[in-house]
């Protein structure tokens, strides 16, 4: 059953079109912002943000994971014990002497079509702070690993881009830019403003992507990415058989294992 603090959410989404929870493991109660909406879990089990405490946080990794959306303008379905395959096989693991810890920022903010556009914003200020709350936890910069699929992979781009955090780096699944909307004019401007602000940013880290996935096409996608210095862009070539939107969601099919060997590698590299 969700959480209290989510139902109000929900509730207050449908009604207003607007989210924001009074739940005590809340963000926005517990950093009084109400600008946000989001909690953070971890082992499927929320987080009491007052009292978690992590044991030796300087011989861990974090990783903290970010959800899609099916749609900008309502409360997203979070599942707080779902994993892409290829994070999923971190818990637990012990890379470089450091235990892997990860957790799911589940996020309740929405935006109204007035403010198109504006979703991953404060999704990114949601990790901002959450990437706070583990500095409060003991946990080094340098061992948080921010990850996202499809608008949350989006989101932590966005995150990395604006924030410019000192953290050990990034992997995203499917980034998708423009989220639902049937206006393509309006996709366009999202698209472009968004291409825009990147320009001259650096950002350490993985992109994976399906070659048939409708929300992150090759084009023009792919050459976003390849133009942000630092992001390392990785076609997926194993789940090749999947149709359409099954395409967005390959990461979280068996198929996609073998990408498990290049992200080990990757948070190896980043330790040394």
């Amino acid at each position: 059953m969700r959480n209290l603090s989510a139902t109000i959410c929900l509730t207050i989404a449908v009604l207003l079109g607007g989210c924001v929870t009074s739940g005590p493991n809340n963000l926005s109660t517990h950093y009084k912002d109400t600008s946000v909406s989001a909690e953070l879990y971890n082992s499927g089990k929320i987080i009491d943000l007052k009292t978690f405490e992590i044991k030796d946080p300087k011989d861990k990794i974090v990783v903290l994971f970010n959800h899609g959306t099916s749609s900008n303008f309502q409360v997203s379905s979070c599942r707080p014990a779902r994993f892409p395959i290829s994070l999923n096989f971190l818990e637990h693991e012990t890379i470089g002497g450091k235990q892997v810890l990860i957790f799911h920022l589940c996020s309740y903010s929405v935006e109204n079509r007035s403010t198109l556009g504006s979703l991953h914003k404060t999704r990114a200020k949601e990790i901002s702070l959450i990437i706070k709350y583990f500095g409060t936890k003991g946990i080094p910069e340098n061992r948080i690993l921010v990850t996202g699929q499809s608008w949350g992979g989006w989101s932590t781009l966005y995150y990395f881009a604006k924030y410019k955090p000192n953290i050990m780096g990034t992997i995203t699944f499917a980034p998708g830019i423009h989220g639902r909307t049937q206006d393509r004019q309006e996709q366009s401007e999202v698209i472009r403003g968004a291409i825009e602000f990147f320009k001259g940013t650096r950002i350490n880290g993985l992109v994976f992507s399906h070659p048939k996935d409708p929300l992150f096409p090759t084009r023009p996608y792919h050459n976003f990415v390849k133009n942000v210095d630092g992001l390392t862009l990785i076609t997926d070539e194993y789940c090749l058989d999947l149709p359409g939107r099954r395409a967005h969601g390959f990461m979280y099919r068996s198929c996609s294992e073998p990408h498990n060997e290049q992200i080990l590698t990757y948070i190896r590299n980043k330790l040394n």
